[in-house]
């Protein structure tokens, strides 16, 4: 034991290199004490070997060697539950767990044997406990290797168990929840929730797709209310983690499961609304548009529930499904009564978080039913004159600051409600700011309040422009209390300080982009303040200042068109000294700062700030200041110098060959958009100056960032810094229209074109592509060259690199035909083959736009007439009907789909087009029919 204390201690001291030598020595010694030492020892060990194990394998020949540890590991587990140690069998367990995350070779080869075992330990045990903690051990193993699992019967099996402990909550069990308590003990039902998302977050929804429906469905027709609960929720649990199943079944599952409304028991009702709430989630569009109606009648019987929990949870559903648009306010008009009326009833529980999620819905329906909502103002009124003197404790506070702000929205309807709401909110506000009081639970709201009068253009309210400002920058100076800082990580802290201020900057920026003009007079005074804030410790404020700064400065701009004066150089002359001055106090920060975070913000800033700026309005030193910053960030994160390795450098990892499944080809193929990466902010920016500084731009570029991105170029051992060459080349060949650049890298870049690492491939691929698209005549003698090499990229296949590269091929050979195609004998093969591609699943601007190019060159038509003609068509209509499904379809793409499908049509008869149309699902049909039919 004294041993084992010494070297568990040599694990967190830098005497952990003596485990690593004698590592043979300490894995015999573990073999002989699980083996022949008693429970104590044993379980000592595996607690040992939890945290020791990475000690252990640090060379592949340490795994091999330890992988002698595994059977009597489990040889252990098996003793502890002969010998009726259930408790000990817990702790190993957990223990057990820990070993299965931080091991990399030791369960290799013996995860399904073992997940077996547990599994059947799990199943003969009569413990809640040893079942759980048994059945955990099966779950780590899944989460850990989730290919393993997919296509054996084991995954249906533990699925099936969890659904069974799920089914197994009583009628105690429910009234802890209805009651919004947590069960004293882990029962097996609360455990089952937990473990079963994590499998199926690990796994997807495909392998556990037919066992989930099949249980599920025959759960929802029993009589015992705790099946259909069980049913609900775990759909429910899989709708996020395995959104793919959901997608072509949607309108189905809405017909089954919508019948339970009527459920008596609430608990049913609760699980519905949470399983609606994941759908709106995962599928905001289609609800919306889609099943509007039907989730409205659930949210409208809810609010007529006697619990409260479930009011609660009708409130967030309402909140997740409506947008303020038009046709949301067209839809939700039927259900404003009987909306208000449940609402209303919500308004009179005790229930403090049904009360102030039923004021939040309020605030929006009043926004978007603006008139119509006039004719409940006797109701809000009584409502607002019965709670408001109710709201003096710290728990009603936030009761308080909606109901101000509701009074704010329904002045702004019509001047004669709350009359005296202007000045309650200005007084409210400026008590809040002159007070000791930090982070106020009424701050969001009183400044909500604001913003809508603000954004409303209120008269009344520009008059105390001036003061609401000066308030607001008084109260960010606000020094900060250093007991109350709370650090996150070593890049962002948090305090009630800080919260505010993100508060506080967020109205401003709300503020100036609806005043404008009139925010003009108080533009320095502004930056004064924001600058500094650019580079708090706080994440959060870095990322919203970095919006406000542009903002701020647009709102100078406007405030000089609007005397007058219009011609670019005369405004920039009056905001030279602001322009200048964001721009250098940026770069400054650039070259100090090493966390990418940061430099994220400090980017993004500098980006809108530059466009609002506009062309020719940089000189060559500060365009060289720009590049030479930029120089300063690449040296520091990509080449390390000067500071101690970072975790958050790109991480880019090498392309696999294994082929995919159907969920995982759409799980890349409908990877959500990310916000742009420091590395691609600074390839925008440069791309910017090209274009806009064509004539100034390339001495500073050749002399302050050129020499490190040749010497990346050429660096072919390092993914990241070769990929982020090719970009920056290309774009300054495109954009700058450096063309005679063209022949020194295109054997380069085709030949980058086919790398391992799938972001070279990709911007090799995509820069290819553009030389086509702007007629670089130098880029011609290379275009067979080209298109034999990427030609082979044109077979539809379900590799990973495959998928992923397959938007860029479609745009680069597409790019390449439309402009060259009189100089290509075999153009017809290539574009047969070409049409293979689709349906792709993203790009979707970008393809549908080439896609329309083609056709205004007259050659979308012959293309599609190459091959089988029908299903050319379809493959097209389908990736139209994804791209439709996409939240971030621009409006300009649906019309060019509109035209396109327009121009298809008539290519084959209308038996084959109904065929094409029965193909697709309910929810695409009805997106391509809302083309049409607005």
């Amino acid at each position: 034991m004294i041993a084992l204390d010494t070297l568990q201690a040599s694990v967190s001291l830098k005497g952990s290199e003596t485990l690593i030598a004698l590592q043979q020595q300490v894995v015999q010694f573990c073999i002989q004490a699980l083996t022949n030492g008693d429970a104590t020892m044993k379980l000592t060990v595996v607690d040992f070997l939890s945290s020791a194990i990475v000690l252990l394998e640090t060379t592949e020949q340490h795994g091999a060697y330890a992988k002698q540890l595994i059977v009597p590991l489990q040889n252990t587990l098996i003793w502890l539950i002969q010998n009726n140690r259930f408790d000990d069998f817990d702790n190993a367990s957990a223990s057990f767990c820990e070993l299965i995350e931080n091991s990399e070779y030791l369960f290799v080869g013996n995860e399904i044997n073992i997940a077996t075992q547990m599994y059947q330990l799990c199943c003969s045990a009569q413990h809640k406990e040893t079942q759980q903690s048994a059945l955990e051990i099966a779950v780590c193993l899944i989460s850990q290797e989730p290919h393993l699992f997919k296509k054996n019967p084991l995954l249906s099996n533990i699925v099936l168990k969890l659904l069974e402990w799920l089914k197994s909550i009583d009628n105690d069990g429910a009234e802890l929840l209805l009651n919004d308590e947590d069960p004293i003990e882990v029962e097996n039902w609360s455990y089952a929730e937990d473990a079963y998302f994590r499998i199926v977050e690990a796994v997807g929804g495909a392998p556990i797709k037919d066992v989930l429906f099949k249980t599920t469905l025959e759960y929802l027709n029993m009589d015992q209310w705790n099946a259909r609960y069980a049913a609900l929720v775990a759909l429910s649990l899989s709708v996020i983690p395995g959104k793919y199943i959901f997608k072509t079944t949607m309108s189905d599952l809405m017909k089954i499961v919508l019948k339970f409304v009527n459920d008596p028991h609430p608990l049913v009702l609760h699980a519905l609304l949470d399983l609606l709430e994941e759908l709106i989630e995962a599928f905001p569009k289609m609800c919306r548009r889609r099943h509007f109606n039907e989730i409205m009648q659930v949210v409208i019987v809810s609010f007529n529930s006697t619990v409260v929990i479930v009011q609660d949870k009708a409130c967030f559903v309402v909140n997740s499904l409506l947008e303020e648009d038009q046709q949301t306010a067209e839809k939700l008009l039927p259900f404003a009564q009987p909306l208000m009326e449940g609402i209303f009833k919500t308004l009179n529980t005790s229930n403090l978080k049904a009360v102030s999620s039923a004021l939040s819905i309020i605030v929006f329906i009043t926004r978007v039913l603006q008139k119509q909502m006039e004719s409940y103002y006797p109701l809000l009124k009584n409502v607002v004159d019965t709670l408001l003197p109710k709201c003096n404790t710290k728990d009603t506070l936030e009761h308080k600051g909606k109901l101000i702000e509701i009074m704010c929205i329904y002045s702004i309807i019509n001047t004669s409600f709350f009359p005296d709401s202007r000045q309650i909110v200005l007084k409210t506000f400026e008590e809040l700011c002159n007070s000791n009081d930090v982070g106020s639970p009424m701050l969001p709201y009183i400044l909500s309040g604001l913003c809508r009068f603000s954004e409303a253009n209120d008269a009344g309210f520009i008059q105390y422009l001036g003061p609401i400002v000066q308030i607001i920058l008084k109260r960010l100076l606000l020094k900060e209390n250093p007991e109350a800082v709370i650090i996150d990580n070593e890049i962002s802290v948090t305090n009630p300080y800080t919260e505010e201020k993100v508060y506080l900057l967020q109205t401003l920026f709300r503020i100036t982009t609806s005043v404008k003009k009139a925010y003009g007079p108080y533009v320095q005074d502004t930056l004064n303040v924001l600058l500094p804030l650019i580079s708090d410790p706080n994440a959060s404020i870095k990322q919203v200042t970095a919006h406000l700064i542009p903002s701020i400065f647009e709102d100078a701009i406007f405030m000089i068109q609007d005397k007058g004066i219009t011609d670019h150089t005369s405004i920039l002359q009056q905001v030279a000294p602001i322009y200048y001055g964001i721009i250098d106090h940026l770069c400054m920060l650039l070259k100090k700062e090493k966390f990418t975070d940061n430099i994220q913000s400090y980017l993004t800033c500098l980006k809108m700030v530059l466009v609002l700026g506009g062309d020719n309005t940089l000189g060559e030193d500060r365009i060289g200041l720009v590049f030479e910053s930029f120089d300063e960030i690449l040296k520091k994160i990509l080449d390390g110098v000067g500071i101690e390795d970072d975790d958050e450098t790109i991480q880019i990892q090498n392309v696999d060959t294994d082929v995919l499944d159907d969920e995982e080809y759409e799980k890349i193929q409908d990877a959500a958009e990310e916000e742009d990466d420091w590395l691609s902010l600074i390839l925008d920016i440069t791309s910017y100056i090209c274009k806009s500084h064509q004539k100034t731009f390339f001495t500073p570029f050749q002399y302050k960032l050129f020499p490190r991105v040749m010497i990346y170029f050429k660096q072919v051992e390092d993914s990241d810094k070769v990929s982020f060459a090719v970009a920056i080349i290309g774009c300054v060949i495109v954009d700058g229209k450096i063309y005679d650049f063209v022949p020194q890298i295109a054997d380069q870049f085709i030949e980058f074109s086919h790398h391992k690492n799938i972001d070279i491939a990709n911007n090799a691929i995509y820069f290819l592509g553009q030389f086509a698209k702007v007629d670089i005549p130098q880029f011609v003698p290379f275009i067979p060259k080209v298109l034999q090499s990427i030609g082979s990229m044109l077979s539809r296949q379900r590799t990973r690199a495959a998928v992923e590269l397959a938007d860029q091929v479609l745009i680069c050979v597409g790019n390449i035909i439309g402009h060259y195609y009189t100089q290509i004998p075999n153009w017809q093969m290539i574009m047969q083959q070409w049409l293979n591609l689709f349906p792709a699943k993203s790009s979707y601007d970008e393809i549908v736009s080439l896609l329309s190019d083609l056709h205004n060159r007259g050659l979308l038509l012959e293309i599609m007439k190459l091959g089988n003609v029908a299903e050319n068509i379809y493959r097209v209509v389908l990736y139209f009907a994804r791209s439709l499904e996409n939240e971030n379809t621009s409006d300009e793409t649906k019309k060019y789909i509109a035209q396109l499908i327009q121009a298809l049509c008539p290519l084959v008869p209308q038996n084959v087009i109904s065929e094409i149309w029965g193909k697709l699902s309910i929810d695409q049909r009805g997106d391509l029919d809302s083309l049409f039919h607005k």
